[in-house]
């Protein structure tokens, strides 16, 4: 039998003298992914990368039962992935070995017919690319599996922000060319000409140089999510007025590096805690200290703080000495509410002292559009140029982002510790895959699928350990798996 790269099943025959093949009970087009069929050869041998030899009962389905069954995956020449899997059933007991020999001498002769064909396409394209890239532009190939660049565009892109650009192609389709502004992970733009080249999965991209800086645009608080570049206008446009600036929003949506920045561009920025357990004359002297030098002053967690710090705060903001230079942003949860006139007097002080502008910014959920190139921005502010796949972004692009900003960069963090290449969906942390597709579980099955994702994060996703940590088999380790949609 034959199956393609993702252990789907693309072709199956049966010997005129022997019935216990594999096509007996395996139909075209069923899976065989551990994650869908549990322990056998074609799944495994996916999975591992490896050539596989597995027994009757070390198989998960009955279906194999009574059988050895042997599989070999083929290597795509270019991605270095299985591109395709060869298999082959006998009845238990019977020699392997001879099997096994002959499928790899099939794989590495499917291999080569692959890196022929693959060679002759490849050759094609670039001969067409290089015959269209013009030396004033910076010019990419790109396909699902290739990417060629010259100079100019490696100097401006990250495999990230290649990754961006293929997910706004899919969306916007390949029939014809286009041109289309993109926001890069440093905030950069780029206006960017995209055409079909060779075929439908092959795209030809120019970038037009040189590149502008975004307005507004911060490594942190990158995007193009209509909501989120409203805020910053809004916070930009009250600190060149000199006005006193409220920034509100939920836990993690950046509040305070949204204001640090906004207040760098007019020099030295001070940031003061001023919420009710640290010490009220510290915060209020160094509050003075800065209005007097003319600096920038965040006050974080205002809404947290005392009546009597914010009174002061708001006597030392209306000084009649104080420089014109000076600025000040304070951050909260939530602007205080004054209706009907129900409201402490802390509220009032706080309201007086920050009501000439309000910016809120919007939680992560409601521009998830934006967490590709968040994802880019984590990435390369910690220096690390990786690739992240196009269904592990869409993977991310799902979760519910409870902790905003700060709760996506940590996973960004856990993910690249454990892969320096290319992410995919499956090397996101188990519990974030989870996430993804989590139906409501009773509390003993919660307490199950938690001890499940704890053995498989400490084993770093190997299967193996994982069941020998939880004292199961194999099997019924992927049938858990399957069963709470991990």
């Amino acid at each position: 039998m034959f199956a393609d790269g993702g252990a789907r099943v693309i072709g199956a025959w049966r010997s005129a003298d022997n019935d216990q093949t594999i096509g007996a009970s395996t139909k075209v087009g069923t899976s065989l992914r551990e994650e869908d069929a549990g322990t056998n050869a074609v799944g495994t041998a996916l999975a591992d990368g490896y050539p596989k030899v597995i027994t009757g009962h070390e198989h998960w389905s009955r279906r194999f039962t009574g059988r050895t069954c042997v599989a070999v995956p083929v290597q795509h020449p270019v991605t270095r992935r299985s591109a395709a899997i060869i298999g082959v059933a006998l009845p238990e007991g019977d020699d392997a070995r001879v099997i096994l020999a002959l499928l790899r001498w099939a794989g590495m002769e499917l291999r080569s017919v692959l890196q022929f064909q693959e060679g002759d396409r490849t050759r094609a394209l670039v001969d067409q690319f290089l015959r269209r890239r013009r030396p004033d532009r910076a010019s990419l190939l790109l396909t699902d599996d290739l990417c060629v660049a010259d100079t100019r565009s490696t100097a401006l892109l990250s495999s990230l922000d290649l990754a961006v650009l293929r997910s706004e192609v899919r969306r916007q389709g390949r029939s014809e060319s286009s041109r289309r502004s993109i926001t890069l992970g440093d905030g950069v733009l780029v206006d960017a000409s995209v055409s079909p080249l060779g075929d439908d999965e092959s795209l030809f991209v120019e970038l037009e140089a040189p590149a502008r800086r975004a307005r507004g645009a911060f490594v942190q608080d990158v995007g193009t999510s209509t909501l989120h570049a409203q805020a910053l206008r809004s916070l930009s446009a009250g600190i060149e007025e000199g006005v006193p600036v409220l920034v509100t929003g939920e836990p993690g949506t950046g509040k305070l590096s949204a204001a640090r920045r906004a207040l760098e561009s007019c020099g030295s920025v001070v940031a003061i805690d001023v919420s009710e357990d640290v010490d009220a004359a510290a915060c209020v002297a160094e509050f003075r200290a800065a209005v007097v030098r003319g600096d920038g002053v965040v006050l974080g967690h205002v809404d947290r703080s005392r009546r009597e710090v914010l009174a002061t705060l708001q006597e030392v903001w209306n000084a009649p000495t104080r420089p014109d230079s000076a600025r000040v942003v304070a951050t909260a949860f939530a602007a205080p509410s004054l209706v009907d006139g129900h409201h402490s007097s802390a509220e009032l002080t706080f309201y007086r002292l920050f009501a000439e502008r309000h910016v809120e910014l919007p939680p992560l959920r409601e521009r998830v559009n934006d967490v590709p190139r968040l994802v880019a921005a984590v990435s390369e502010a910690r220096g690390r140029r990786v690739r992240w796949a196009p269904d592990a972004l869409d993977a991310l692009m799902k979760l519910p982002w409870r902790g905003n900003l700060r709760e996506l960069e940590q996973v960004v963090l856990r993910t690249l510790a454990r892969h320096p290449g290319v992410v995919t969906r499956a090397d996101l942390p188990a519990d974030v895959r989870a996430q993804i597709e989590r139906h409501r579980l009773s509390w003993m099955e919660r307490v199950e699928r938690d001890a499940l994702l704890a053995a498989l994060d400490a084993s770093g996703g190997n299967k193996v350990q994982a069941a020998l940590e939880l004292g199961i088999s194999r099997s019924s380790l992927y049938r858990k798996i399957s069963q709470f949609g991990l």
